[in-house]
């Protein structure tokens, strides 16, 4: 459960990272 916990928080992480990069790359 914690460990689910865990890399849930580590993917939505990764997920806002991706986005920002974009935002930079294309903006």
């Amino acid at each position: 459960m914690i460990l689910n916990d865990t890399l849930n928080k580590m993917l939505f992480f990764g997920i806002q990272l991706v986005i920002s990069y974009f935002q930079y790359f294309l903006g």
